[in-house]
């Protein structure tokens, strides 16, 4: 199968032999030139054939990008629900547990029991707190907003490049 990269490749070469031809002083009637014309209008009508293919195609790929969207929300909110239901019952039972002041229950298959954490520290005051004990972050952050405005105000900025792209659209 002709992939639309090789259909490119073989307009682009036929394309070349045509200029060649041209550039060595052949006239455009001369049978060779119009053969590779023919040619080209033929690959061309099967590059365009296979271009609207891959675009459906691309289509479709988009149409599953966007049904997959929708999937993982769905399985966010039942992450969500399972992820409340486990942190209620659990908080219910380690409630129920320390008011009846069990500390561990054993079982067959499985065992409960009610732990210490390790020391965590709350901070109330942070002006309070010595200064041996702080760690210092900056964080530098360049703001291309800004950047692209100067730029259109016609400033040059070195160390940025402004480029604009190119996308495709299909509707």
């Amino acid at each position: 199968m002709t992939t639309l990269y090789n259909l490119g490749e073989d307009l682009n070469e036929t394309v070349e032999q045509i200029q060649n031809l041209l550039e060595d002083g052949i006239s455009p009637d001369d049978e060779r030139v119009q053969e590779l014309l023919e040619k080209m209008v033929a690959q061309e009508e099967n590059w365009d054939s296979k271009a609207i293919r891959v675009a459906k195609y691309l289509n479709q790929l988009s149409a599953d990008e966007k049904q997959i969207d929708v999937e993982i929300e769905r399985l966010t909110k039942r992450k969500k629900s399972v992820s409340n239901a486990h942190s209620s019952l659990h908080d219910l039972l380690m409630w129920q547990m320390q008011n009846f002041g069990k500390d561990e229950i054993k079982d067959a298959t499985i065992s409960i029991k009610v732990k210490e954490n390790p020391v965590s520290v709350l901070i109330h005051d942070e002006s309070m707190i010595p200064a041996q004990y702080k760690k210092e972050k900056v964080t530098v952050t360049v703001d291309k907003i800004a950047l692209k405005k100067a730029h259109a105000e016609g400033f040059e900025i070195d160390g940025a490049v402004f480029v604009r792209n190119k996308k495709l659209a299909i509707k």
